[in-house]
């Protein structure tokens, strides 16, 4: 957001409170002094009466700003999260850098209210936008922020992330993220992403990263070429990336490891074929333990992320579903609870 809406000329400030250890007061007093026009809050749904209590709270300091919020739960429930702050203006539906910027234009303009692809406001839950072209964003402004903080905690390294496609075309029915990406598959170039690795390693020193996408094997040709391009550029730098089960084979995962990648998180989601089939996941067990051994066998290290709790579940299935991971050679096991 910050990286396009300054290359468009407005002044931007990122506050990452919670690993800046910023409490609201402190972040108020920082709103006071900025007195912005426009200010965007990324919210999540465990956090989301405190992230809309805080619109209320910069509302009351600066009557004037215009409070906008992103992330996936105001894009699927847009009414409901405007009833929960007077304070907040309007909610993003989706993606949120074209509509952020739209919204910029408008408020410097003097323009606000208006109407604005993927934009709710109160009594108009808006259009639908279509999506960015990712090629076409500028790389995340990452001198906003206090890089030295972002460590990756099983090496203590400073990292960053590199977004390298959007959108995934399952159905799983567990997953929220289509609600804000879609579910058409959009990758970036590999040449891009290629530059984006050397700008970051050049310009910041980073040479681990992050590669932030829902799956970075869905399309097999393209994870090649981005995979051979980063073997050409011969950057020197390590990356972490996430897949599904069915969408690795030997080679791929060998090649993942010539090209710098260190470790994979496979989507396992459960030890029991009847709860895999509950939510739609279409992999079976042996599509896990195939992707686990194959890749520790490329020299990879292995994350595989589990959940508990899915409508549906029993007591057994969650105890099938500890009993395989605990079988499996994996490096780390994260547990999430459905909701």
């Amino acid at each position: 957001n910050a990286a396009l809406l300054r290359e468009n000329g407005f002044a931007c400030r990122v506050d990452d409170c919670i690993i800046e250890r910023v409490d609201l007061e402190e972040l108020l007093r920082k709103v006071d002094r900025w007195r912005p026009g426009l200010a965007v809050i990324n919210t999540a749904t465990p956090s989301i009466a405190h992230d809309l209590a805080v619109a209320d709270r910069i509302k009351s300091l600066v009557p004037e700003c215009v409070i906008a919020a992103i992330g996936i739960h105001v894009t699927a429930l847009p009414e409901a999260s405007l009833v929960m702050s007077e304070g907040l203006d309007a909610v993003v539906r989706g993606e949120p850098e074209l509509t952020a910027l739209d919204l910029a234009k408008m408020v410097a303009g003097g323009a606000w209210p208006g109407s604005i692809p993927g934009l709710a406001v109160r009594g108009d839950r808006g259009t639908e936008r279509e999506p960015a072209d990712l090629d076409g964003l500028p790389w995340p402004a990452w001198d906003l922020v206090r890089r030295e903080l972002y460590t990756l905690p099983f090496s203590g390294k400073p990292f960053l992330m590199v977004g390298t496609s959007r959108g995934c075309p399952y159905h799983c029915r567990f997953c929220a993220d289509p609600t804000y990406y879609g579910h058409k598959l959009r990758t970036r170039s590999p040449e891009r992403i290629v530059a984006e690795l050397k700008r970051n390693r050049d310009d910041y020193g980073t040479r681990d990263f992050l590669f932030w996408s829902e799956s970075f094997t869905l399309k097999r040709e393209w994870t090649r070429q981005v995979l051979e391009a980063i073997i050409e550029a011969d950057l020197g730098v390590r990356f972490v990336v996430n897949s599904r089960t069915d969408h690795v084979d030997p080679e791929l995962l060998a090649l993942m490891k010539r090209a710098g990648c260190w470790m994979i998180g496979y989507g396992v989601e459960s030890g029991s074929e009847r709860v895999l089939k509950l939510t739609n996941k279409r992999i079976t067990l042996k599509d896990n333990a195939n992707a686990i051994q194959w890749a520790r066998d490329a020299g990879l290290q292995v994350t595989a992320h589990l959940v508990i709790g899915y409508p549906g579940e029993t007591a057994q299935d969650i105890q099938q579903t500890i009993d395989f991971a605990c079988a499996q050679p994996l490096d780390f096991a994260q547990f999430y609870c459905a909701v």
